[in-house]
Protein backbone atom coordinates (compact mmCIF):
# COMPACT_ATOMS: atom_id res chain seq x y z
CA UNK A 1 0.00 0.00 0.00
CA UNK A 2 1.21 3.25 -0.65
CA UNK A 3 0.14 6.70 -0.26
CA UNK A 4 -2.11 8.92 -2.02
CA UNK A 5 -2.09 12.68 -2.36
CA UNK A 6 -5.23 13.36 -0.57
CA UNK A 7 -3.38 14.15 2.37
CA UNK A 8 -3.15 17.32 5.21
CA UNK A 9 -0.88 18.57 7.76
CA UNK A 10 -1.56 20.89 10.76
CA UNK A 11 -0.70 22.14 14.30
CA UNK A 12 -2.55 22.27 17.65
CA UNK A 13 -5.05 25.07 17.11
CA UNK A 14 -4.04 25.65 12.84
CA UNK A 15 -4.57 24.25 9.67
CA UNK A 16 -2.14 23.69 7.06
CA UNK A 17 -2.70 22.53 3.60
CA UNK A 18 0.09 20.33 2.06
CA UNK A 19 0.22 22.10 -1.91
CA UNK A 20 2.80 22.44 -4.39
CA UNK A 21 2.90 21.98 -8.02
CA UNK A 22 5.09 20.23 -10.57
CA UNK A 23 8.53 21.95 -10.82
CA UNK A 24 9.70 23.35 -14.30
CA UNK A 25 13.29 22.28 -15.24
CA UNK A 26 14.48 23.62 -18.83
CA UNK A 27 17.49 22.32 -20.69
CA UNK A 28 19.45 24.20 -23.57
CA UNK A 29 20.31 22.49 -26.54
CA UNK A 30 22.55 24.11 -29.55
CA UNK A 31 22.11 22.35 -32.96
CA UNK A 32 23.30 19.11 -33.88
CA UNK A 33 23.67 20.11 -37.84
CA UNK A 34 22.48 23.72 -39.14
CA UNK A 35 22.85 25.52 -42.42
CA UNK A 36 21.70 27.12 -45.24
CA UNK A 37 20.23 26.44 -48.75
CA UNK A 38 20.82 28.49 -51.23
CA UNK A 39 18.80 28.41 -54.95
CA UNK A 40 21.81 30.15 -57.04
CA UNK A 41 23.99 27.82 -56.08
CA UNK A 42 22.14 24.96 -55.75
CA UNK A 43 24.74 22.14 -55.53
CA UNK A 44 26.99 24.33 -53.17
CA UNK A 45 26.92 22.92 -49.22
CA UNK A 46 27.06 25.58 -46.41
CA UNK A 47 27.25 23.39 -43.36
CA UNK A 48 30.80 24.75 -42.13
CA UNK A 49 30.33 28.51 -42.79
CA UNK A 50 30.10 30.69 -39.47
CA UNK A 51 26.22 32.10 -40.23
CA UNK A 52 23.26 30.58 -41.55
CA UNK A 53 20.90 32.77 -44.25
CA UNK A 54 17.86 33.05 -44.95
CA UNK A 55 16.76 35.55 -48.11
CA UNK A 56 13.81 36.23 -50.77
CA UNK A 57 16.00 37.73 -53.50
CA UNK A 58 19.83 37.68 -55.09
CA UNK A 59 19.59 33.97 -54.92
CA UNK A 60 16.36 32.51 -52.52
CA UNK A 61 18.12 31.18 -49.41
CA UNK A 62 16.34 29.33 -46.56
CA UNK A 63 17.69 28.02 -42.92
CA UNK A 64 17.83 24.49 -41.71
CA UNK A 65 18.68 23.70 -37.81
CA UNK A 66 18.18 20.13 -36.55
CA UNK A 67 17.98 19.44 -32.49
CA UNK A 68 18.52 16.06 -30.81
CA UNK A 69 15.84 15.84 -28.05
CA UNK A 70 16.33 12.58 -27.96
CA UNK A 71 17.67 12.73 -24.07
CA UNK A 72 15.01 14.64 -22.80
CA UNK A 73 12.88 11.96 -21.08
CA UNK A 74 10.11 14.21 -19.25
CA UNK A 75 6.82 15.73 -21.09
CA UNK A 76 8.35 18.81 -22.83
CA UNK A 77 6.11 21.89 -21.74
CA UNK A 78 7.69 24.81 -23.69
CA UNK A 79 10.18 25.66 -26.39
CA UNK A 80 12.12 28.91 -26.86
CA UNK A 81 14.20 29.08 -29.96
CA UNK A 82 16.92 32.12 -29.90
CA UNK A 83 19.02 33.22 -33.05
CA UNK A 84 21.96 36.13 -32.76
CA UNK A 85 21.72 38.43 -36.26
CA UNK A 86 24.93 39.43 -37.42
CA UNK A 87 23.77 40.85 -40.47
CA UNK A 88 19.56 42.01 -40.76
CA UNK A 89 16.66 44.61 -41.70
CA UNK A 90 14.46 45.38 -38.57
CA UNK A 91 11.06 44.74 -39.61
CA UNK A 92 11.52 41.62 -42.36
CA UNK A 93 9.57 38.74 -41.42
CA UNK A 94 10.30 34.92 -41.06
CA UNK A 95 7.86 31.33 -40.91
CA UNK A 96 9.02 28.82 -39.14
CA UNK A 97 8.28 25.11 -40.80
CA UNK A 98 8.76 21.77 -39.31
CA UNK A 99 10.18 19.40 -41.25
CA UNK A 100 8.59 15.71 -41.18
CA UNK A 101 12.02 13.66 -41.74
CA UNK A 102 14.11 16.02 -39.01
CA UNK A 103 17.17 13.66 -39.73
CA UNK A 104 17.46 13.11 -43.35
CA UNK A 105 19.75 15.49 -43.95
CA UNK A 106 23.82 15.77 -43.34
CA UNK A 107 25.05 19.37 -42.28
CA UNK A 108 28.32 18.68 -44.62
CA UNK A 109 26.75 17.60 -48.01
CA UNK A 110 23.13 18.80 -48.12
CA UNK A 111 22.35 21.43 -50.79
CA UNK A 112 19.81 22.98 -52.37
CA UNK A 113 19.80 20.47 -54.85
CA UNK A 114 19.65 17.54 -52.45
CA UNK A 115 17.55 18.71 -49.83
CA UNK A 116 13.98 18.22 -48.37
CA UNK A 117 11.78 20.81 -48.06
CA UNK A 118 12.30 23.22 -51.43
CA UNK A 119 11.51 22.12 -54.87
CA UNK A 120 15.13 21.53 -55.97
CA UNK A 121 13.85 22.69 -60.10
CA UNK A 122 12.87 26.55 -58.17
CA UNK A 123 14.40 29.00 -60.71
CA UNK A 124 12.53 32.58 -60.13
CA UNK A 125 14.31 35.25 -58.71
CA UNK A 126 11.76 36.42 -56.33
CA UNK A 127 8.24 34.76 -55.53
CA UNK A 128 6.12 33.81 -52.38
CA UNK A 129 7.11 30.95 -50.17
CA UNK A 130 4.58 28.60 -52.25
CA UNK A 131 7.41 28.93 -55.01
CA UNK A 132 9.98 26.89 -53.72
CA UNK A 133 8.59 25.35 -50.71
CA UNK A 134 7.90 21.53 -50.37
CA UNK A 135 4.56 20.59 -48.82
CA UNK A 136 4.91 16.90 -48.60
CA UNK A 137 8.43 17.36 -46.96
CA UNK A 138 6.81 19.98 -44.33
CA UNK A 139 4.52 19.53 -41.05
CA UNK A 140 1.16 20.47 -41.78
CA UNK A 141 1.42 20.26 -45.32
CA UNK A 142 3.62 23.24 -45.63
CA UNK A 143 1.83 25.12 -42.71
CA UNK A 144 4.20 27.55 -40.50
CA UNK A 145 4.34 26.78 -36.83
CA UNK A 146 5.47 30.28 -36.33
CA UNK A 147 6.38 33.30 -37.62
CA UNK A 148 9.07 36.21 -36.33
CA UNK A 149 10.16 39.76 -37.13
CA UNK A 150 14.35 40.08 -37.93
CA UNK A 151 16.16 42.94 -35.99
CA UNK A 152 19.69 44.52 -37.36
CA UNK A 153 21.50 42.41 -34.42
CA UNK A 154 21.49 40.70 -31.47
CA UNK A 155 19.30 37.69 -30.39
CA UNK A 156 15.73 37.36 -32.29
CA UNK A 157 13.32 34.78 -30.78
CA UNK A 158 11.98 32.75 -33.27
CA UNK A 159 9.47 31.61 -30.66
CA UNK A 160 8.90 30.80 -26.99
CA UNK A 161 5.44 28.50 -27.00
CA UNK A 162 4.00 26.46 -24.16
CA UNK A 163 0.77 25.10 -26.77
CA UNK A 164 0.60 25.45 -30.07
CA UNK A 165 1.55 24.09 -33.44
CA UNK A 166 5.73 24.63 -32.47
CA UNK A 167 5.23 22.08 -29.98
CA UNK A 168 2.76 19.75 -31.29
CA UNK A 169 5.39 18.91 -33.73
CA UNK A 170 7.64 18.64 -31.61
CA UNK A 171 5.67 15.83 -29.14
CA UNK A 172 4.50 14.06 -32.38
CA UNK A 173 7.94 13.75 -33.76
CA UNK A 174 8.65 9.82 -32.32
CA UNK A 175 12.76 9.62 -32.24
CA UNK A 176 12.67 13.60 -31.10
CA UNK A 177 15.07 14.44 -33.56
CA UNK A 178 13.44 17.90 -35.28
CA UNK A 179 14.53 20.07 -38.32
CA UNK A 180 13.33 23.40 -38.65
CA UNK A 181 13.30 25.35 -41.81
CA UNK A 182 13.23 29.19 -41.35
CA UNK A 183 12.20 30.95 -44.66
CA UNK A 184 11.49 34.62 -45.26
CA UNK A 185 8.05 35.47 -45.81
CA UNK A 186 8.98 38.56 -47.48
CA UNK A 187 9.10 38.24 -51.39
CA UNK A 188 10.66 42.03 -51.76
CA UNK A 189 13.22 42.48 -49.32
CA UNK A 190 16.98 42.77 -51.31
CA UNK A 191 18.88 42.92 -48.14
CA UNK A 192 18.70 39.19 -46.89
CA UNK A 193 19.50 38.00 -43.04
CA UNK A 194 22.04 36.30 -41.09
CA UNK A 195 22.28 34.56 -38.36
CA UNK A 196 25.32 32.93 -36.49
CA UNK A 197 25.31 29.08 -37.07
CA UNK A 198 26.72 26.74 -34.67
CA UNK A 199 30.30 26.86 -35.62
CA UNK A 200 30.09 30.43 -34.60
CA UNK A 201 32.76 31.33 -31.80
CA UNK A 202 29.38 32.82 -29.74
CA UNK A 203 25.88 33.71 -30.24
CA UNK A 204 25.21 29.77 -31.16
CA UNK A 205 21.28 29.06 -31.90
CA UNK A 206 19.75 28.34 -28.73
CA UNK A 207 16.91 25.90 -28.63
CA UNK A 208 15.50 26.23 -24.80
CA UNK A 209 13.51 23.16 -24.15
CA UNK A 210 11.58 23.45 -20.73
CA UNK A 211 10.14 20.48 -18.55
CA UNK A 212 8.33 19.39 -15.68
CA UNK A 213 10.24 17.05 -13.20
CA UNK A 214 8.74 13.39 -12.70
CA UNK A 215 5.32 13.27 -11.20
CA UNK A 216 5.44 10.76 -8.06
CA UNK A 217 1.80 10.15 -8.11
CA UNK A 218 -0.49 10.70 -11.54
CA UNK A 219 -4.48 10.22 -10.28
CA UNK A 220 -6.61 8.68 -13.12
CA UNK A 221 -10.38 10.12 -13.31
CA UNK A 222 -12.20 7.39 -15.65
CA UNK A 223 -14.96 9.17 -18.18
CA UNK A 224 -17.69 7.21 -19.46
CA UNK A 225 -20.70 7.24 -20.94
CA UNK A 226 -23.04 7.83 -24.31
CA UNK A 227 -22.98 10.98 -26.70
CA UNK A 228 -22.72 13.63 -24.58
CA UNK A 229 -19.68 12.09 -22.64
CA UNK A 230 -18.00 11.28 -26.13
CA UNK A 231 -19.36 15.40 -27.01
CA UNK A 232 -20.93 16.82 -29.90
CA UNK A 233 -19.37 20.25 -29.28
CA UNK A 234 -17.17 21.63 -31.66
CA UNK A 235 -13.93 22.00 -30.37
CA UNK A 236 -13.28 25.55 -32.50
CA UNK A 237 -16.08 26.80 -30.16
CA UNK A 238 -14.07 26.90 -27.11
CA UNK A 239 -12.67 29.83 -25.74
CA UNK A 240 -9.02 30.94 -26.36
CA UNK A 241 -8.60 33.23 -23.31
CA UNK A 242 -8.03 33.57 -20.76
CA UNK A 243 -7.20 30.29 -21.10
CA UNK A 244 -6.51 28.94 -24.43
CA UNK A 245 -9.06 25.52 -24.40
CA UNK A 246 -9.00 24.74 -28.13
CA UNK A 247 -5.02 23.91 -27.82
CA UNK A 248 -3.46 20.92 -25.48
CA UNK A 249 -3.54 21.41 -21.87
CA UNK A 250 0.24 20.28 -21.47
CA UNK A 251 0.07 19.56 -18.15
CA UNK A 252 -2.84 16.88 -17.89
CA UNK A 253 -2.16 13.45 -19.59
CA UNK A 254 -5.13 12.34 -21.51
CA UNK A 255 -6.02 8.71 -23.33
CA UNK A 256 -8.60 8.21 -25.19
CA UNK A 257 -10.04 5.54 -27.51
CA UNK A 258 -12.81 7.09 -30.24
CA UNK A 259 -15.31 4.01 -31.04
CA UNK A 260 -14.42 2.73 -34.53
CA UNK A 261 -10.72 2.57 -34.45
CA UNK A 262 -8.48 0.30 -34.77
CA UNK A 263 -6.28 -1.27 -32.14
CA UNK A 264 -2.76 -0.34 -31.80
CA UNK A 265 0.19 -2.51 -33.64
CA UNK A 266 0.51 -3.58 -30.14
CA UNK A 267 -2.63 -4.85 -29.22
CA UNK A 268 -3.46 -2.35 -26.42
CA UNK A 269 -6.70 0.12 -27.83
CA UNK A 270 -6.47 3.90 -27.30
CA UNK A 271 -4.38 6.87 -27.66
CA UNK A 272 -1.60 8.93 -24.91
CA UNK A 273 -2.14 12.58 -25.67
CA UNK A 274 -2.34 15.85 -23.46
CA UNK A 275 -5.56 16.85 -22.79
CA UNK A 276 -7.60 18.63 -26.12
CA UNK A 277 -10.66 18.53 -28.07
CA UNK A 278 -10.78 15.33 -30.42
CA UNK A 279 -11.19 11.75 -30.12
CA UNK A 280 -15.15 12.47 -31.07
CA UNK A 281 -17.01 10.11 -33.07
CA UNK A 282 -18.17 13.26 -34.27
CA UNK A 283 -17.69 16.41 -35.13
CA UNK A 284 -14.23 16.08 -35.88
CA UNK A 285 -12.61 18.05 -33.10
CA UNK A 286 -15.41 17.69 -31.09
CA UNK A 287 -15.08 17.47 -27.17
CA UNK A 288 -17.44 16.22 -23.59
CA UNK A 289 -17.38 17.28 -20.28
CA UNK A 290 -13.19 15.92 -20.05
CA UNK A 291 -11.70 19.74 -21.34
CA UNK A 292 -12.95 22.08 -18.51
CA UNK A 293 -13.20 19.08 -16.11
CA UNK A 294 -9.62 18.67 -16.81
CA UNK A 295 -8.62 22.14 -16.34
CA UNK A 296 -10.21 22.94 -13.24
CA UNK A 297 -9.54 20.08 -11.53
CA UNK A 298 -5.43 19.47 -12.81
CA UNK A 299 -5.42 22.87 -10.23
CA UNK A 300 -6.85 21.23 -7.56
CA UNK A 301 -4.98 18.32 -7.97
CA UNK A 302 -1.53 19.66 -8.36
CA UNK A 303 -1.60 21.50 -5.40
CA UNK A 304 0.43 18.16 -3.73
CA UNK A 305 3.49 18.47 -4.33
CA UNK A 306 4.74 16.15 -7.61
CA UNK A 307 0.67 15.23 -8.32
CA UNK A 308 -0.31 14.86 -11.72
CA UNK A 309 -3.91 14.68 -12.87
CA UNK A 310 -4.76 12.37 -15.44
CA UNK A 311 -7.94 11.54 -17.88
CA UNK A 312 -8.83 8.23 -19.16
CA UNK A 313 -12.06 8.29 -21.75
CA UNK A 314 -14.12 5.82 -23.68
CA UNK A 315 -17.73 6.81 -24.59
CA UNK A 316 -20.07 5.44 -27.28
CA UNK A 317 -23.25 7.63 -28.88
CA UNK A 318 -26.62 5.63 -28.70
CA UNK A 319 -25.31 3.04 -25.93
CA UNK A 320 -27.51 2.15 -23.26
CA UNK A 321 -26.80 1.04 -19.56
CA UNK A 322 -29.63 -2.31 -19.85
CA UNK A 323 -27.64 -3.56 -22.61
CA UNK A 324 -24.34 -1.96 -23.54
CA UNK A 325 -23.22 -1.38 -20.55
CA UNK A 326 -24.72 -3.67 -18.57
CA UNK A 327 -22.46 -5.25 -15.35
CA UNK A 328 -22.27 -8.71 -15.28
CA UNK A 329 -21.67 -8.83 -11.41
CA UNK A 330 -18.16 -9.64 -10.67
CA UNK A 331 -14.97 -8.25 -11.64
CA UNK A 332 -14.77 -10.45 -14.92
CA UNK A 333 -16.20 -9.27 -18.31
CA UNK A 334 -18.47 -12.11 -18.04
CA UNK A 335 -21.69 -10.88 -18.63
CA UNK A 336 -21.01 -7.58 -19.05
CA UNK A 337 -21.91 -5.17 -22.26
CA UNK A 338 -19.82 -4.81 -24.92
CA UNK A 339 -19.41 -1.28 -24.23
CA UNK A 340 -18.32 -1.95 -20.66
CA UNK A 341 -15.96 -4.53 -21.82
CA UNK A 342 -14.46 -2.13 -23.91
CA UNK A 343 -13.84 0.19 -21.22
CA UNK A 344 -12.27 -2.54 -19.58
CA UNK A 345 -9.39 -2.57 -21.96
CA UNK A 346 -9.25 0.96 -22.74
CA UNK A 347 -9.01 1.60 -18.72
CA UNK A 348 -6.42 -1.12 -18.13
CA UNK A 349 -4.71 -0.09 -21.49
CA UNK A 350 -4.61 3.55 -20.22
CA UNK A 351 -3.14 3.15 -16.79
CA UNK A 352 -0.24 0.71 -18.49
CA UNK A 353 1.01 3.46 -20.78
CA UNK A 354 0.54 5.97 -17.89
CA UNK A 355 2.78 3.66 -15.99
CA UNK A 356 5.53 3.38 -18.80
CA UNK A 357 5.89 7.06 -19.88
CA UNK A 358 5.81 8.10 -15.78
CA UNK A 359 7.70 4.69 -14.85
CA UNK A 360 8.69 6.89 -11.43
CA UNK A 361 5.14 7.84 -10.97
CA UNK A 362 2.40 5.87 -8.75
CA UNK A 363 -0.58 5.49 -11.07
CA UNK A 364 -3.74 5.71 -9.11
CA UNK A 365 -7.67 5.70 -9.96
CA UNK A 366 -9.03 8.98 -8.31
CA UNK A 367 -12.60 8.92 -9.64
CA UNK A 368 -14.92 8.31 -12.53
CA UNK A 369 -17.62 9.95 -14.25
CA UNK A 370 -20.88 9.05 -15.98
CA UNK A 371 -22.82 10.99 -18.60
CA UNK A 372 -25.14 8.86 -19.69
CA UNK A 373 -28.97 8.03 -19.85
CA UNK A 374 -30.97 9.24 -22.77
CA UNK A 375 -31.03 5.61 -24.79
CA UNK A 376 -32.59 4.09 -22.00
CA UNK A 377 -35.22 6.76 -21.11
CA UNK A 378 -36.37 6.55 -24.67
CA UNK A 379 -36.04 2.28 -24.80
CA UNK A 380 -39.12 2.38 -22.98
CA UNK A 381 -40.84 2.23 -19.29
CA UNK A 382 -39.29 -0.67 -18.58
CA UNK A 383 -35.58 0.34 -18.89
CA UNK A 384 -36.18 3.96 -17.63
CA UNK A 385 -37.87 2.22 -14.68
CA UNK A 386 -34.97 -0.80 -14.24
CA UNK A 387 -32.11 2.68 -14.67
CA UNK A 388 -31.80 2.60 -10.65
CA UNK A 389 -31.16 -0.95 -10.68
CA UNK A 390 -29.18 -1.00 -13.25
CA UNK A 391 -26.98 1.80 -12.24
CA UNK A 392 -26.08 0.68 -9.03
CA UNK A 393 -24.86 -2.88 -10.47
CA UNK A 394 -22.78 -1.01 -12.54
CA UNK A 395 -21.19 1.32 -9.97
CA UNK A 396 -20.73 -2.26 -7.78
CA UNK A 397 -19.00 -3.75 -10.56
CA UNK A 398 -17.12 -1.18 -11.14
CA UNK A 399 -15.61 -0.91 -8.18
CA UNK A 400 -15.04 -4.53 -7.91
CA UNK A 401 -13.19 -4.61 -11.09
CA UNK A 402 -10.98 -1.19 -10.72
CA UNK A 403 -11.01 -0.19 -6.78
CA UNK A 404 -13.58 -0.86 -4.20
CA UNK A 405 -13.78 2.85 -2.78
CA UNK A 406 -13.92 4.46 -6.22
CA UNK A 407 -15.61 7.44 -5.96
CA UNK A 408 -18.81 7.67 -9.00
CA UNK A 409 -19.76 11.48 -9.97
CA UNK A 410 -22.57 11.04 -12.90
CA UNK A 411 -25.08 13.68 -14.48
CA UNK A 412 -28.57 13.68 -14.08
CA UNK A 413 -30.44 14.08 -17.42
CA UNK A 414 -31.21 17.77 -18.11
CA UNK A 415 -34.52 19.54 -18.11
CA UNK A 416 -32.41 21.29 -20.63
CA UNK A 417 -32.99 18.17 -22.93
CA UNK A 418 -36.36 19.72 -24.40
CA UNK A 419 -36.83 16.42 -26.41
CA UNK A 420 -37.79 14.54 -23.89
CA UNK A 421 -38.48 17.08 -21.11
CA UNK A 422 -41.37 18.82 -22.79
CA UNK A 423 -44.66 17.78 -20.98
CA UNK A 424 -46.18 17.16 -24.21
CA UNK A 425 -43.41 14.88 -25.39
CA UNK A 426 -44.06 11.08 -25.44
CA UNK A 427 -41.19 10.02 -23.39
CA UNK A 428 -41.73 12.24 -20.61
CA UNK A 429 -43.09 10.05 -18.11
CA UNK A 430 -39.62 7.77 -19.21
CA UNK A 431 -37.91 11.26 -18.08
CA UNK A 432 -39.06 11.48 -14.94
CA UNK A 433 -39.20 8.38 -14.32
CA UNK A 434 -35.06 8.22 -15.18
CA UNK A 435 -34.20 11.32 -13.32
CA UNK A 436 -35.87 9.98 -10.17
CA UNK A 437 -34.06 6.84 -10.36
CA UNK A 438 -31.10 8.73 -10.77
CA UNK A 439 -31.75 10.83 -7.50
CA UNK A 440 -32.36 7.35 -6.10
CA UNK A 441 -29.10 5.70 -6.43
CA UNK A 442 -27.08 8.87 -5.67
CA UNK A 443 -29.39 9.23 -1.90
CA UNK A 444 -28.73 5.00 -1.67
CA UNK A 445 -24.93 4.33 -3.19
CA UNK A 446 -22.47 5.29 -0.71
CA UNK A 447 -20.01 7.78 -2.16
CA UNK A 448 -22.47 8.22 -5.35
CA UNK A 449 -22.55 12.42 -6.45
CA UNK A 450 -25.40 13.37 -8.36
CA UNK A 451 -24.55 16.65 -10.95
CA UNK A 452 -26.91 18.66 -11.67
CA UNK A 453 -27.32 19.57 -15.03
CA UNK A 454 -30.88 21.81 -15.35
CA UNK A 455 -29.08 25.44 -15.24
CA UNK A 456 -29.58 27.93 -17.44
CA UNK A 457 -26.36 28.51 -18.54
CA UNK A 458 -26.54 24.76 -19.98
CA UNK A 459 -26.50 25.47 -23.45
CA UNK A 460 -28.13 23.03 -26.19
CA UNK A 461 -27.42 22.04 -29.60
CA UNK A 462 -30.62 22.64 -32.23
CA UNK A 463 -31.50 19.02 -31.30
CA UNK A 464 -32.21 19.71 -27.70
CA UNK A 465 -30.70 16.57 -26.91
CA UNK A 466 -26.52 16.84 -26.89
CA UNK A 467 -24.94 19.81 -25.02
CA UNK A 468 -23.50 22.91 -26.80
CA UNK A 469 -20.08 23.94 -26.25
CA UNK A 470 -20.78 26.24 -23.63
CA UNK A 471 -22.56 23.65 -21.85
CA UNK A 472 -20.20 21.05 -21.76
CA UNK A 473 -17.35 23.59 -20.56
CA UNK A 474 -20.41 24.48 -17.76
CA UNK A 475 -21.02 20.70 -17.19
CA UNK A 476 -17.11 20.15 -17.02
CA UNK A 477 -16.53 22.71 -14.46
CA UNK A 478 -19.23 21.44 -12.28
CA UNK A 479 -17.93 17.62 -12.52
CA UNK A 480 -14.39 19.51 -11.15
CA UNK A 481 -15.85 21.15 -8.62
CA UNK A 482 -17.84 18.35 -7.12
CA UNK A 483 -15.04 16.19 -7.44
CA UNK A 484 -12.54 18.57 -6.05
CA UNK A 485 -14.61 18.57 -2.99
CA UNK A 486 -15.11 15.03 -2.57
CA UNK A 487 -10.70 14.56 -3.68
CA UNK A 488 -8.79 16.91 -1.76
CA UNK A 489 -8.70 16.26 1.98
CA UNK A 490 -9.34 18.59 4.47
CA UNK A 491 -10.54 18.82 8.40
CA UNK A 492 -13.66 19.24 9.18
CA UNK A 493 -13.11 19.44 12.83
CA UNK A 494 -10.38 19.69 14.54
CA UNK A 495 -11.42 19.90 19.07
CA UNK A 496 -10.16 19.81 22.04
CA UNK A 497 -11.40 16.78 24.77
CA UNK A 498 -10.46 15.46 27.64
CA UNK A 499 -9.63 12.04 25.75
CA UNK A 500 -7.54 14.34 23.51
CA UNK A 501 -7.01 16.06 20.76
CA UNK A 502 -9.89 15.24 17.87
CA UNK A 503 -9.56 15.56 14.18
CA UNK A 504 -12.06 14.84 11.78
CA UNK A 505 -11.92 15.24 8.06
CA UNK A 506 -13.68 14.39 4.79
CA UNK A 507 -13.21 10.62 4.24
CA UNK A 508 -14.34 8.73 1.72
CA UNK A 509 -16.24 5.67 2.35
CA UNK A 510 -14.01 2.29 2.13
CA UNK A 511 -11.39 4.18 2.31
CA UNK A 512 -8.54 3.63 4.85
CA UNK A 513 -6.40 6.56 7.00
CA UNK A 514 -3.15 7.08 8.52
CA UNK A 515 -1.89 9.99 10.75
CA UNK A 516 1.13 11.03 11.81
CA UNK A 517 2.09 12.74 14.34
CA UNK A 518 5.38 14.92 15.41
CA UNK A 519 6.63 17.35 17.72
CA UNK A 520 8.98 19.24 15.53
CA UNK A 521 7.92 18.43 11.61
CA UNK A 522 11.17 16.10 11.53
CA UNK A 523 10.59 13.01 13.22
CA UNK A 524 6.92 11.42 12.37
CA UNK A 525 5.06 8.60 14.17
CA UNK A 526 2.49 6.74 12.16
CA UNK A 527 -0.71 5.37 13.20
CA UNK A 528 -2.82 3.20 10.90
CA UNK A 529 -6.62 4.31 11.95
CA UNK A 530 -8.19 2.54 9.30
CA UNK A 531 -11.66 3.34 7.30
CA UNK A 532 -13.08 6.44 9.74
CA UNK A 533 -13.07 9.93 9.41
CA UNK A 534 -11.87 10.42 12.78
CA UNK A 535 -8.98 9.88 14.81
CA UNK A 536 -8.28 10.70 18.98
CA UNK A 537 -4.88 11.43 19.59
CA UNK A 538 -4.88 10.68 23.38
CA UNK A 539 -0.78 11.13 24.11
CA UNK A 540 -1.44 14.98 23.08
CA UNK A 541 -3.14 15.85 26.49
CA UNK A 542 -0.35 18.46 28.03
CA UNK A 543 1.31 18.99 24.83
CA UNK A 544 1.61 22.84 23.93
CA UNK A 545 2.98 21.81 20.39
CA UNK A 546 1.92 18.82 18.23
CA UNK A 547 1.80 18.09 14.10
CA UNK A 548 -0.71 16.13 12.61
CA UNK A 549 -0.60 14.77 8.94
CA UNK A 550 -3.41 12.65 7.77
CA UNK A 551 -3.32 10.47 5.19
CA UNK A 552 -5.08 8.00 2.18
CA UNK A 553 -4.08 4.85 1.85
CA UNK A 554 -4.43 3.73 -1.75
CA UNK A 555 -6.57 0.64 -3.10
CA UNK A 556 -4.79 -1.96 -4.99
CA UNK A 557 -4.87 -0.80 -8.83
CA UNK A 558 -5.15 -3.16 -11.40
Amino acid sequence: MSVSPRAYCCAIGALTLLAGRLTQAATTLLPVADTYLRANQATTAFGTAGTIESNNANGVRVMLLRFDLSAIAQPITGLRLDLTAVTGSAGNQFQVFGLIAGESWEESTVTWATAPGVIQTFTGLTGVLANYLKPADLSGSGTALATFGSAASGIVTAFEVSSGPVLNFVQADADKIVTFLIAEADPSDNSGDRYNSREAATGQPVLTVTTETAPKLIRVVIQAGQSNSDGRAAGSDLPTAPANLQTPQANVPFYFYTFGSAANGDGTYGTLATLRPGGTEFPVGGFGPEVTLGYHLAQVIEQQADTKLAIVKYAKGGSSLSVDWIAGGDATPTGDGAHYQRLQTVVRDGLAKLRATYPPATVQLAGMIWVQGETDLGNGAATAGAYGANLTAFIADVRQTFSPSLPFFFSRISSRQTVYSSPTDPDYANYLTLRARQEQVAASVPNTYLIDTDASSITMNPDNLHFAAFGQQVIGAAFASRMADILRLRTTAFDDLPAGRRLRWNSIPGKSYRVNTSGNLTGWSAQAVGVTGEWTDAASNGLTRRFYRVEEVNDTIP
